[in-house]
């Protein structure tokens, strides 16, 4: 007679967090919004916390965008949240120009890519125009 040998299945692991690249164009008055999306390969069972800060490249803080840090909660079954980093309209014609926000925390997540680039377009700049591609 033989032994049946009962198998378990691994716990699934946790899930992994992308942070998406943002961009934004300049507004002739006022603000605009660079929108990094946090998302999670698979939703997880309760909340997850999130800290992010903003780290300058091209950009720079207080004069092309608003020094952003702190903390987000991506909801228990949710699969992304938003980021909004503000950006600030300024008079100077000059060069498209970028800043970085890395992503840190919770224990209970994977960092595929914590850290997101902001393109951020002077508002003179000439359109871009990108090739359709179809599946």
């Amino acid at each position: 007679s033989g032994a049946v040998l009962a198998k378990y299945a691994p716990a699934p692991p946790f899930p992994t967090v992308t942070l998406r690249d943002a961009f934004a164009v300049e507004t002739e008055e006022g603000t605009a919004q660079a929108i990094f999306v946090a998302q999670l390969s698979t939703p997880a069972d309760h909340d997850l916390q999130l800290t992010y800060s903003a780290v300058a490249g091209t950009a720079i803080p207080a004069l092309d965008y608003l020094d952003a840090s702190g903390a987000i909660s991506i909801p228990a079954h949710a699969v992304s949240v938003s980021i909004p980093v503000t950006i600030l309209s300024d008079e100077t014609v000059e060069m498209a120009e970028y800043f970085y926000l890395n992503l840190g925390g919770d224990d209970n997540v994977y960092f595929a890519d914590s850290q997101g680039r902001a393109l951020i377009l002077d508002r003179s700049s000439k359109p871009v125009y990108l090739p359709m591609v179809q599946r």
